[in-house]
């Protein structure tokens, strides 16, 4: 950056840029489900600029099965899980009102708030995949979804195959991974996978 703030860790990481939007905490919603092996089990509708989902479940495991943009600046997620309510926490780019007269607030060369000291702020730890991720300082964790984590096999009738989708548990130490037969579709090969991934949320300081 030419001119601007910058405040690194002691990491080195840069943890505040003027030139780079951080994500805010907008809402906590509980998302009521009822299960279903074959269909989703709940559903979420939510909007923002470029909202981040954070799913927290440390009751039981919860799969999701696409995001859908609505195409009004609203999305709607849709779960697959046997639990009957889990929370999730939408993030997005920090709200251009001001949370108050008290704090610190910084601004990019346009005008934009892209930082204040009044809201709570997305924080991601690490990336979870195929084996989850544990070992972590004792908080509460949530994570984000950037791969379904999908995989076709095992023989059924008519010639359709098993879909498995990558289900995700919270621990007070990381996340913890399963997966779950969901249902059934035609003409997919027999263990095709789309590796699961995930990014690790701690929500402890919400």
């Amino acid at each position: 950056m030419s001119a601007g703030l910058q405040i690194m860790a002691d990491s080195g990481n840069i943890s505040l840029d003027s030139e780079m939007f951080n994500y805010s905490l907008i809402s906590i919603n509980d998302v009521a489900c009822t299960y279903s092996r074959d269909k989703p089990s709940g559903f979420l509708t939510y909007s923002g600029i470029a909202p981040i989902l954070v799913v927290y479940s440390p009751s039981g495991f919860v799969g999701l099965f696409e995001i859908i943009r609505n195409g009004d600046g609203s999305y709607t997620a849709s779960f697959y899980t046997a639990l009957s309510t889990f929370k999730a926490y939408v993030f997005d780019r920090v709200p251009q009102s001001s949370s108050g007269n008290i704090g610190f607030q910084t601004f990019n060369a346009s005008g934009d708030l892209i930082f204040d000291s009044g809201r709570k702020y997305l924080n991601v730890r690490g990336q979870a995949t195929a084996s989850g991720i544990t070992g972590q300082p004792t908080s509460n964790y949530g994570f984000a979804f950037t791969s379904l984590g999908v995989q076709f096999g095992g023989d059924v009738p008519n010639g359709l195959t098993n879909v498995l989708i990558s289900c995700y548990r919270s621990r007070p130490d990381g996340v913890d991974i399963s997966q779950s037969i969901v249902g059934v579709a035609p003409n997919y090969t027999q263990g095709l996978i789309i590796p699961p991934t995930v990014c690790l949320v701690d929500l402890g300081r919400l």
